[in-house]
């Protein structure tokens, strides 16, 4: 959608996050159980099925975030947190970076103005700058560097009217990942998103539907422990026998099937 010129007074981005933060809330603890599914127009043209996998995130607001999913492919779980970030694919330690398909949650988890703040500015974002942007036929505030024609920046769209992020574009590791948020439901005083849209370099990535929400109190810390985790699991590269990183269907589950027609090689 192509950004139009707004005129009118806009918040600093510490108050906007701040109205979007008290927005949705800031809850002990969450579980998200949804599908995701993935695919992309190449392999659909060849005639492959998407991906679907069950997902289960449980989130420690405002640091700590657990995914476990499982397709015909692989079980795997990732964690993030203040320490880090592990993912483990069938009981090996495959990652420490996030892959494309892990960014979507920013906006979700860093429910602290402050933290989410510095999140923008880690990943590029000109976090300085408040705009508005229209996009979908809806005005959007927009954090970010302005733009004014078909390319837009890395930043955050957060809808005028209502304070719900609806976009979130970051530039990772050569790749341009751009996520749409929608359907927004009320859980107690807290608020998530039922539908998500990932695209990877402009293709369609993914597709998340919420299934269930919950709202918890006194998840374990263990759940969240990286150093624990990473103690605990071997690392794929490492075991005797084993290919390298990358040359399995299941390593190329762990980069979140980014080679869709490489799949099941």
């Amino acid at each position: 959608s192509a950004g139009t010129r707004g005129e009118a007074f806009v918040p600093q981005t510490p108050h906007l996050l701040y109205l979007v933060t008290n927005k949705i809330r800031i809850p002990a603890g969450m579980t998200v159980s949804q599908t995701r599914t993935i695919a992309s127009e190449a392999a659909l043209d060849a005639g492959a099925d998407p991906v679907t996998a069950r997902e289960t995130l449980t989130y420690l607001f405002p640091t700590s975030l657990r995914s476990e999913s499982s397709s015909a492919a692989a079980d795997q779980f990732y964690v993030m947190s203040a320490a880090g970030f592990v993912k483990v694919v069938n009981g090996r330690v495959t990652g420490v970076d996030r892959s494309p398909g892990d960014y979507y949650t920013d906006p979700l988890l860093y429910r602290d103005y402050e933290m989410m703040t510095r999140v923008l500015e880690t990943a590029g974002i000109d976090a300085h700058r408040v705009t508005f942007q229209r996009m979908d036929g809806r005005i959007c505030y927009f954090i970010g560097r302005p733009y004014y024609d078909q390319s837009p920046q890395p930043g955050l769209w957060i809808e005028k009217d209502s304070f719900f992020p609806v976009r979130y574009l970051v530039r990772r590791g050569g790749r341009t990942i751009d996520v749409r948020y929608g359907d927004w439901q009320r859980i107690s005083r807290s608020w998530y998103p039922r539908e998500t849209r990932i695209f990877v370099d402009d293709a369609h990535y993914a597709d998340i539907r919420v299934d269930r929400m919950g709202l918890k109190t006194d998840l374990p810390a263990s759940l969240f422990d990286v150093e624990k985790i990473l103690g605990q699991y071997p690392r794929a590269d490492q075991l005797p026998g084993q290919p390298a990183r990358g040359d399995t269907g299941v390593e190329n589950l762990d980069k979140e099937l980014e080679t869709f027609n490489k799949l099941y090689d």
